[in-house]
């Protein structure tokens, strides 16, 4: 205890020192390596016993590891580290420690014993994720200081009121993981803030010493530090892998075949591409370093030594979660954070790419409502949050004595844009992966030359040493798997990576550049994606309680001229009107930002039309009580604010008290208003028209209000519904409003605004050339379904105007059921026809669910034409049907929850349906986002590749969670999807599933022509072995320099094709095409070299080489197997090219065909007549020119039949694809 009670000033033992070293852990440990999915893998975890693993406490932000991690006790073994891996290590000259990075398992057998699930003795711990791979990382034990009571079995001591507790912890991936003895489990080390709102704002005086001497002993500082390791470890741990091990041994044994040249070819070219990997990986980590980290000056309210609390100025990387900090204006928030007091103007464009600022509001003060779950996916509660990474653009105070403020709940890599950075740095295994299937290729390439060899070696038993034949055998084995593999496949990312990067599309996972040339599915969000992010005010529909006034087209000179009085007999009710303005006036989250109005583009055109001003000073919204949220004022020519107090009193002015700001899911918001006149207080709500028609007192809705609605939606225009009732200010407190339920109900309805949302220029064209593409278009909107229906129509995602859409109904709140309608637009006709087989609307709206949805079908009049046109059901499933579906989101969402097997009706099962939605629907409507990410995890599900187009505002969840997720945003530095377009429009969309495309179809040529290359090498080495001949140094040297490597590089010039077309690359190096063409291709490799070698020694002048201790390497045989293999390079460069769909063909890529021309004109060259340095620089015999022609006409067969094979295979492709 002697060391505990040197340490209890500062409530630890660790000192400062200590607690760097513990920060720093991930430095030397190497589960902390970026991509560790790619190296390391754990096949073997699964039969380890139950009694080693522990479980990991799962959380409600991504802290890196899964519910169904697997944990394994390991204890350090030195004796076993000593027999296995420094004994191994020396006897394999580092191949077994090597080795020991990439397989955990490997290293766990030379170093650990697994030990039966005791933490208390473990040394270390083995990290197991489906996902994300393996890792091994180191316990670290301690024993501290707490005030706090501790009832587990972790206390070691009470002196006093102090115990003396131990802790377990292990640092993994940038977090620290405290193991817990109550639930024998490991937890995230995170601030507990689920408590309800008045319990948080309890907590706003801040930390007293002594609780931040504890938070900053469990937290650590508030900085994201991401640690480049030493460029060695980067080498070994996250560039090098199988295929340049291999790389390195063919060097090797090459050098010592006495092939220098062409050793050292292949050695510059595997240092040039490690180079490369490791620059690359260098960079983007920088690039990553200078994103995370952050610092600045800010100020805290602590809790000083006389109980008091003070406002000091701190270093952002003191702050610890529990501090209160005072917004900084103008500068990033380092921490996440709860608002408590105040408004923010946040910019977020970082975390989700969305260009308009975000208003913040303080957390109100309640007993009913909790704090749950802390991030931006969170609808309904982050409008009081401040998250990490995201800019304050402004900040004002509501109580004109105290700032805005905020309480800390996460720092460093807990906070949200953490979590964004560690996705990037651990980013889970890859859904496509060729390494694999290449390797089955290559192995069985290597069983097949160790076979042959088998033939050839009692030849050379005879003539070369032992040494010699294991020293040639392997140098057919070393060929026999090309070690330029890896090199090609990352010249081909690379590519593709830099052509995005010229089209202003920024990856920040370039593995998944491939991925997109699979997808067969495209998700849209419809407003700020397919349609403009601005709205236009194209009318208003204003309520007379009984019907509606005649719409209102020119609004803001209408709105002018009713405020004049002078057109008031126009209206039945003048109070219904002047609510409606006042509405439209400040119902809305709308603030100014250096002069300028920034907002929501609708509730920006709304406020603009309603001629009122806003005012958001101090010296118009201060007053004694605190301070109103704005004053809004009509703009007229009396209504001019003077300094006059007397003057101003009698100008109508609303004060704002509070705001219920919008949220998705209730699909609605709500402001107090406060008139000066009279001191009344009116509360105004809009929303959707479902939303607003359940919250409304019924008598005050027109009878037609639904058939107006969809007359509205049909068009494609979108609705928004106007609502107020009065409140009795004996009965509101600021302090403690009301609940919000409570206050939006018995509204009184107040009319329409309509807004058109025009599709951007070229969507409609772009969805067109994806259609052609056959890529399967689909919306998904928060939308109203009609308007979403219409905008799919109008953009060309449907193309009929009829459609079947399901919905739920909720008439009976015990027994909700889907029910199918047969929707036909644009025929008014239809309505008096019906094709629908139950009012929704009817039975739903009344509900005051605050999730009620839009759901107007249309009641045949007639029953026996009801039945006649069948159960819309099973019109719907069948497979004869060319309709297309659509679906609201608590419908989808009631679909997924269903039993599998209930039925729906008389003859399909929720499966069924389910399965016939996911296929078949293109049109979400009123879907929240977090379905929006359900739809692709089930779309993923069924076989779908599914890619992901948003502008990254409320789709953060869905572009991650898709195989491709494209963010429309300005913000370059975005981490909101994997791939960033500058394009606001979606023709970044074709440009990536073109380049996408292109880089499977190059990754598929390059592996053939790879394989190829090395095949026709390998043939060439085992015909000249059985006359004890090979190839000389400077031939390989020229074959791989002046061939090879020209041709690889021009067929990763060659750019994607002009246009989407409407099949998808192959996408398995194991497809049947692939395999036969590598088969027939080396078949017809083989056979020519063959017949030019047999010719060649049928001819009269040919001489055997005189026997040699080494190869011979300037006979017939090899002048003549030289001169045959080399068109043949040539050859397959040209034909693995010629059929392709998916990038430009051969004829429009002119650096590609001046290169080919010279290399053919200078191969015939040497065939037909070479000149002398030629033929001494090449060791290449004098042969009469009736051979050499000879060898100018099987070659140029050899090219015909190349072409032939090429396209047999290619015509048989199409034939049966």
């Amino acid at each position: 205890m002697e060391r505990t009670k040197n340490s209890e000033e500062r409530g630890s033992t660790f000192s400062p020192e200590e607690r760097k070293s513990d920060t720093m852990l991930e430095e030397k440990d190497p589960a902390e390596t970026p991509l560790l999915g790619y190296t390391l893998s754990a096949n073997s975890e699964r039969d380890s016993s139950k009694s080693d693993l522990l479980s990991i406490s799962p959380n409600n932000i991504d802290y890196g590891l899964s519910e169904n991690c697997q944990i394994t006790t390991l204890e350090y073994n030195k004796m076993k580290m000593w027999a296995f891996y420094i004994i191994f290590g020396i006897l394999t000259v580092g191949i077994m420690p090597i080795l020991s990075i990439w397989i955990v398992d490997l290293k766990v057998f030379m170093m650990y014993t697994k030990i039966n699930g005791n933490v208390e003795e473990a040394t270390h711990l083995k990290i197991y994720e489906k996902s994300k791979g393996s890792g091994i990382v180191e316990l670290k034990k301690s024993t501290k200081r707490s005030t706090l009571p501790h009832s587990d079995g972790r206390i070691l001591d009470r002196v006093g009121d102090e115990e003396y507790i131990k802790e377990i912890k292990f640092r993994y991936r940038y977090l620290t993981y405290n193991y817990c003895y109550e639930s024998e489990k490991f937890e995230t080390v995170a601030y507990d803030f689920h408590y309800n709102y008045n319990k948080i704002h309890s907590r706003s005086c801040g930390l007293t010493k002594d609780q931040l001497w504890e938070s900053q002993d469990k937290y650590g500082d508030c900085t994201m530090n991401i640690i480049i390791r030493p460029w060695y470890r980067i080498v070994f741990e996250d560039i090098l892998n199988f295929y340049y091990g291999i790389q390195v041994f063919s060097v090797v044994i090459w050098c010592m075949n006495g092939y220098y040249r062409s050793g050292v070819v292949i050695g510059a070219m595997t240092f040039a591409s490690i180079v490369a990997e490791l620059y690359d990986e260098i960079r983007s980590l920088k690039r990553l370093k200078e994103m995370a980290h952050y610092e600045t000056s800010i100020y805290v309210k602590r809790i000083g030594s006389d109980g008091v609390s003070i406002s000091t100025e701190i270093n952002s990387n003191e702050i610890v979660p529990g501090d209160i900090i005072l917004v900084p204006e103008g500068k990033q928030i380092p921490c996440d954070a709860i608002l408590l007091e105040g408004e923010c103007v946040v910019n977020e464009a970082m975390l989700t790419g969305e260009s308009l600022p975000a208003i913040k509001t303080a957390l109100p003060k309640s007993d009913e409502h909790t704090v749950d779950d802390f991030s931006i996916e969170n609808t309904k509660q982050k409008m009081y949050f401040l998250f990490a990474g995201t800019e304050i653009v402004q900040s004002r105070m509501m109580n004109y004595q105290t700032p805005p403020y905020a309480l800390v709940t996460r720092t460093n890599f807990l906070t949200t844009k953490g979590a964004l950075i560690r996705s990037i740095l651990y980013s889970a295994v890859k859904r496509f992966d060729f390494q694999s299937e290449a390797c089955y290729v290559l192995f069985v390439s290597f069983f097949l030359t160790a076979a042959i060899m088998g033939t050839v070696l009692p030849k050379f038993i005879d003539n070369f040493s032992t040494y010699d034949v294991v020293i040639r055998t392997m140098n057919a084995l070393t060929v026999a798997i090309p070690a330029m593999l890896p090199v090609c496949m990352s010249i081909g990312i690379l590519f593709s990576y830099t052509r995005l990067y010229l089209n202003e599309i920024y990856c920040s996972q370039p593995r998944k550049i491939e991925a997109a040339g699979r997808v067969k599915t495209m998700i849209f969000d419809k407003t700020g994606t397919l349609t403009h992010e601005g709205l236009t005010a194209t009318g208003i529909k204003v309520s007379n309680q009984k019907d509606f006034n005649p719409t209102i087209r020119n609004i803001s000179q209408e709105i002018a001229t009713f405020q004049s009085n002078l057109n008031i007999d126009k209206y039945d009710s003048e109070e219904i009107f002047t609510k409606f303005i006042e509405c439209m006036a400040c119902c809305h989250c709308c603030t100014y930002i250096n002069e300028k109005l920034v907002g929501d583009p609708l509730e920006v055109e709304m406020f603009e039309k309603s001629n009122w001003v806003m005012d958001e000073s101090e010296e118009q919204n201060n007053h004694k009580g605190g301070r109103y949220l704005a004053t809004f004022y009509p703009r007229n020519e009396s209504n001019v604010i003077t300094d006059d107090p007397e003057l101003n009193r009698e100008i109508l002015k609303l004060n704002i008290l509070l705001k219920n700001e919008f949220q998705s899911e209730l699909q609605s918001m709500s402001v107090i208003a406060k008139n000066n006149i009279d001191g009344s207080l009116v509360c105004f709500m809009k929303g959707s028209p479902e939303k607003i028609f359940s919250r409304c007192d019924q008598s005050t809705l027109p009878s037609n209000y639904m058939t107006e609605v969809d007359k509205i939606a049909e068009k494609g225009l979108r609705v928004i519904s106007l609502a107020y009732r009065t409140i009795d200010p004996l009965f509101f407190n600021i302090e403690h409003p009301p609940n919000r339920k409570e206050l939006e109900k018995n509204m009184t309805f107040l009319g329409f605004i309509i807004f058109e949302n025009k599709l951007k220029e070229n969507t409609a064209e772009c969805i067109r050339e994806l259609n052609d593409g056959e890529i399967k278009c689909i919306i998904a909107t928060g939308d109203n379904g009609k308007t979403a229906s219409s905008v799919a129509r109008n953009c060309g995602i449907v193309s009929e105007d009829s459609y079947f859409r399901i919905l739920l109904d909720e008439s009976d709140k015990n027994a909700k059921k889907l029910t199918c309608e047969l929707v036909k637009e644009n025929n008014s006709s239809n309505r008096n026809r019906g094709f629908v087989v139950l009012d929704e609307e009817e039975n739903h709206l009344g509900d005051t669910d605050e999730e009620a949805e839009e759901n107007q079908p249309f009641i045949p009049n007639d029953p026996q034409e009801r039945n006649a046109n069948g159960d819309p059901f099973d019109l719907m499933m069948d497979p004869n049907s060319l309709l297309s579906v659509s679906i609201n989101g608590k419908a989808f969402n009631h679909l997924l929850k269903m039993p599998r097997e209930e039925m729906i009706n008389d003859k399909y099962n929720a499966q069924e349906i389910l399965d016939k939605v996911v296929k078949d629907c293109k049109v979400f409507s009123r879907m929240s986002p977090k379905q929006k990410a359900k739809l692709v995890k089930k779309m993923q599900g069924n076989g779908q590749i599914v890619g992901m187009c948003g502008d990254g505002a409320n789709d953060c969840t869905a572009l991650k969670t898709a195989d491709i997720g494209l963010s429309l945003s300005q913000a370059e530095a975005s981490i909101a999807a994997p791939f960033t377009s500058k394009s606001q429009d979606i023709s970044s969309v074709i440009i990536l599933l073109n380049q996408g495309r292109a880089a499977l179809d190059l990754s598929t040529t390059l592996f053939k022509f790879v394989i190829l290359t090395s095949s026709i090498q390998l043939s060439s080495m085992i015909i000249l072995y059985y006359s004890t001949s090979n190839l000389d140094d400077l031939q390989y040297g020229y074959i791989g320099l002046c061939l090879v490597f020209p041709i690889l590089l021009c067929i990763c010039l060659m750019k994607p094709s002009d246009r989407l077309v409407s099949e998808l690359p192959i996408q398995s190096f194991l497809h049947w095409s692939i395999i036969l063409s590598i088969i027939g291709q080396s078949l017809i490799s083989i056979g020519v070299q063959i017949g030019g070698y047999f010719a060649m020694r049928g001819e009269d002048y040919f001489t055997v080489a005189p026997e040699s201790d080494d190869y011979t390497t300037d006979g017939y045989e090899t002048t003549a197997v030289f001169l045959t293999s080399t068109p043949q390079y040539l050859f397959i460069g040209i034909v693995f090219n010629l059929f392709t769909k998916f990038r430009m063909p051969l004829y429009k890529n002119y650096v590609f065909m001046l290169i080919l021309l010279v290399q053919v004109g200078i191969t015939y060259w040497i065939i037909i007549r070479p000149a002398k340095f030629m033929r001494d620089d090449l060791e290449l015999m004098e042969l009469d020119s009736e051979f050499r022609w000879f060898l100018c006409l099987i070659t140029i067969c050899n090219g015909a039949a190349c072409v032939l094979m090429e396209l047999i295979i290619y015509l048989l492709y199409q034939y049966f694809k």
